[in-house]
């Protein structure tokens, strides 16, 4: 379980790092932006 927590991670942070590449924004603000989409969608709690 912890493997496959730690591989979500790391593709989690591949994503991320992706994110800022594309919109040149911070890891903050695509943070901020990823928990409004998730709760304005109600897709997360």
């Amino acid at each position: 379980m912890h493997y496959v927590n730690h591989k979500i991670k790391k593709i989690h942070e591949i994503m991320l790092e992706q994110e800022m590449e594309v919109t040149g924004l911070s890891e903050a603000e695509i943070y901020a932006h990823m928990d409004k989409k998730f709760t304005n969608n109600g897709k997360m709690p």
